[in-house]
């Protein structure tokens, strides 16, 4: 980012690049802002009495290690063929993080919830498989938001939905009208490839949003054990 505009794009690693590649830009740049899609937290009550996690690193440890049981949707997990949302998690509190509800009541779109690893939109099997990267990103000195002070490198999980409102992004036309409309900030040379996928709109528009969002410096966060234990989604401006 430049002056508010995107400068760069880049895409297509592996799952185990996506650290190194970020703590490389760190380097080079000194200061980083990073956006995480998916996840870094679970509903306090599952992480408490199923992963006997209090703190957000044990509990990132624990959910690492319990992926694959996860993503055998073992109750509450869902969303493999024949595997339907269980019961327990039509109350909003079972199934969702305080953030997730918060962002409905506020802006009138819901993420997914966690606990479900399969169907369309899905946010579960990422979740799960992120956690390596938060870790990695963590042990490195990055500054995980809200439960880290911020610093020069600091990392926080966003819901790219904010930054793009309700644009169809399954469309190459809606994706590309979106684009055409953001206009000197996102550059000509740009745009076919932010325009290209779902994927690499909402990497770009998301960088656009934090960097309008952080303007002002890293928002204040709920002060109490859920929130500390679920994390928060940084909130958005929309650029639609």
């Amino acid at each position: 980012m430049v002056d508010g505009a995107l400068v760069a794009l880049e895409g297509g690693f592996v799952r185990d690049e996506v650290a190194p590649r970020l703590l490389a830009l760190a380097d080079a740049h000194g200061t980083l802002a990073i956006g995480l899609d998916f996840a870094v937290g679970v509903p306090a009550w599952y992480a408490r009495e199923r992963l006997d996690a209090h703190d957000a690193p044990t509990l990132w440890a624990r959910l690492d290690a319990a992926q694959d049981t996860a993503l055998a949707c073992e109750a509450p997990w869902w969303g493999r063929p024949g595997v339907g949302r269980w019961p327990a998690l039509a109350d909003p509190t079972r199934a969702f993080r305080r953030t997730e509800r918060a962002v409905a009541e506020s802006h009138g779109v819901r993420p997914k919830s966690v606990f479900q690893v399969g169907g369309a939109g899905a946010v579960g099997t990422g979740t799960l498989r992120g956690m390596r990267t938060l870790l990695a990103l963590r042990d490195a000195g990055v500054a995980i938001w809200p439960w880290d002070a911020p610093r020069a490198v600091t990392a926080a999980e966003i819901y790219p939905r904010l930054a793009t409102g309700a644009v169809v992004k399954s469309s190459a036309a809606a994706r590309a009208s979106f684009v055409d409309a953001l206009g000197p900030l996102v550059p000509r040379a740009l745009r076919d490839d932010v325009a290209a996928s779902e994927d690499a709109l909402d990497a770009a528009c998301a960088a656009l949003a934090m960097h309008r969002a952080l303007a002002s410096g890293w928002p204040a966060v709920p002060d109490d054990a859920d929130a500390r234990l679920e994390g928060w989604i940084l909130r958005m401006p929309s650029l639609a």
